[in-house]
């Protein structure tokens, strides 16, 4: 690139716009994304650059933002621009689709697609087949509709004989599935048996996999996920059970990761994955594993595919996101007894193995030394403020009726909201949702907290409330640190227990409710009574260090890894 940009010749200028383009592919495909970004860019904002050129560096600067959740209007506006020339490139006209989706403009990206539907299946691009699931809702009938219509959508693909080669294959995890409050074994067995189906290279088996013996000496233990960098949920749930399996004299412990910020956190047998699959597997196949532990999946697509692959004899999982992946060769999800009701097995494609603590090892946060005041967080003092700290599109239809019981009850409630760090279209939706149920006196939006604000507010309010359906982990473990109570109403899938797991852990019970009334009254009670709220956050302090630092964990793990390779 520096040597083509001394010349100014039409076509070596072309040469260098292709240069830059393939620099980009390999600096993403090494997962440098920065350094991508802006050799795409350096195509997408100069002149001359050749059709073809222009069309594969704005799909791939598209993807960026897509994955970073950034600069959403700025990228939509260049790819409707180029549309409208008139464009017929399958992926140009998917990447806006798939913007239109990611900030739930479901009517107009549906409206958007008609006129290209033809094209797009050509493509064998999965929006011609598939429709995203929205983000936010309005109800949970709508919820059901979704479902319903991607269901369909499966049964009818399943029966279709598509070949996508893997190079070309858009993944569809259906994230968002978990927040609706219901099973999802079967969608996401179809999803699953669909790619396998496209695909069936995902389906790799590593060599070492198919006679083998356990070989006594150290267990070679794989960890892959995308999410190990820093301040990530994952990362603060995982960072001591991982060092603490590296630290054991019986474990040859590996790192697998899609991010370089890995390396920031650890720097033993850290392995960076290529963009590539055939890569991905080519690499991990080579460490001959006994047991692959995936700390979630279904939140990345490259650990979703992988997971498809057989890696290990072996093949675990937590529930980082706590959802089956109806994946065949994913073996064991492992959970904890408060976290799953009665028979949870039929929500599970995996086998179901239930550990008596939790899973999961926290370090204590990190306290600021001093809160930010009331006055000066803009808490209302002739209000009742009600915090709800949770990512908008997590807050269930059936919460909004619940504020509105609150408000029933307590005329000077205020419930204050976070808006998204990513999109301000859920943050509008959110709002005119509970509209329907609340007058705009009860709501506030606040900007996204950092993390002095965040502590400071959850010292200072009168009530932190959790939404029902999918509720707190590390927001809730950052509350009980500095005893903060937390109303929790559990829900009959563990992304809805966990509060009530480790209210469990500590012995306090007493804002565990049962139902939606018990709820409200509870509610309140803590907003209003600062007999009852001191007593609670005593009571927490008191105990709450057994929540941190948990080494039991990682003794069940080590006997039953034992236990089934023997």
């Amino acid at each position: 690139v520096i040597e083509f940009e001394q010349y100014s010749s039409e076509n070596i200028k072309e040469k260098i716009f292709e240069a830059y383009l393939n620099l980009g592919n390999i600096y993403y495909n090494l997962r440098s994304t920065a350094e991508a970004y802006h050799c795409y860019g350096k195509c997408i904002y100069s002149n001359g650059v050749n059709n073809e050129i222009y069309e594969a560096a704005l799909c791939n600067y598209a993807l960026i933002n897509r994955l970073a959740q950034n600069a959403y209007a700025n990228t939509m506006e260049l790819l409707d621009s180029h549309i409208k020339k008139g464009t017929n490139h399958a992926k140009v006209i998917s990447s806006y689709a798939a913007l239109l989706y990611d900030t739930n403009q479901y009517k107009k990206a549906e409206e958007y697609l008609k006129p290209y539907n033809s094209i797009l299946k050509e493509a064998n691009d999965l929006l011609s087949m598939i429709t995203p699931l929205p983000i936010v809702y309005d109800s949970q009938s709508d919820i059901d509709r979704a479902r319903n219509k991607l269901e369909s959508q499966l049964d009818n693909l399943l029966t279709q004989k598509i070949v996508i080669p893997e190079s070309e294959l858009s993944i569809f995890t259906f994230f968002y599935l978990a927040y609706h409050n219901k099973n999802n074994k079967d969608i996401l067995v179809k999803l699953s048996k669909f790619y396998e189906q496209t695909t069936p290279s995902i389906l790799y088996t590593a060599k070492h996999c198919k006679k083998y013996k356990y070989s006594g000496k150290k267990i070679k233990l794989g960890i892959i996920s995308n999410h190990l960098t820093p301040g990530h949920p994952v990362l603060k749930f995982m960072e001591n059970i991982i060092n603490s399996f590296s630290n054991r004299n019986s474990y040859d412990l590996h790192i697998f990761t899609f991010s370089k910020k890995t390396q920031e956190i650890f720097s033993k047998n850290i392995h960076l994955l290529t963009s590539s699959s055939r890569e991905q597997r080519e690499l991990i196949s080579k460490y001959k594993l006994d047991i692959i532990l995936y700390p979630e999946i279904g939140m990345h697509q490259g650990t979703y595919i992988l997971a498809h692959a057989r890696l290990a004899p072996i093949q675990c999982m937590f529930g980082g996101h706590p959802v089956t992946t109806g994946i065949k060769n994913m073996d064991y999800y492992f959970s904890q007894k408060d976290l799953e009701v009665e028979g949870a097995q039929k929500h599970y494609s995996e086998e179901l193995v239930l550990f008596e603590n939790f899973i999961a090892s926290y370090q204590k946060p990190e306290i600021p030394k001093k809160f930010i005041s009331k006055s000066k967080l803009g808490l209302l003092k002739n209000r009742h403020n009600y915090l709800i700290p949770s990512k908008l599109q997590k807050i269930h239809p059936d919460f909004d009726k619940l504020l509105a019981g609150i408000v029933q009850k307590d005329d000077k409630a205020l419930f204050i909201f976070f808006k998204d760090n990513g999109s301000n279209q859920w943050d509008d939706f959110v709002r005119k949702r509970l509209l329907k149920n609340l007058d705009k006196e009860y709501l506030v939006f606040r900007p996204w907290a950092d993390s002095e604000t965040f502590y400071s507010l959850l010292h200072h309010t009168d009530a932190v409330l959790e939404p029902t359906v999918f509720g707190y982990g590390t927001t809730a473990i950052e509350a009980l640190s500095i005893g903060t109570p937390i109303i929790t109403l559990p829900s009959d899938y563990p992304g809805g227990r966990i509060m009530q797991a480790f209210y469990k852990k500590i012995n306090f019970k007493e804002l565990i409710v049962t139902d939606m009334k018990e709820y409200i009254s509870q509610a309140i009670k803590l907003a209003t009574d600062n007999s009852f709220k001191t007593y609670c956050k005593k009571s927490i302090l008191k105990s709450n260090k057994t929540l941190y630092e948990n080494s039991e964990v990682v003794d069940e793990i080590d006997i039953f890894f034992k236990k089934v390779l023997s």
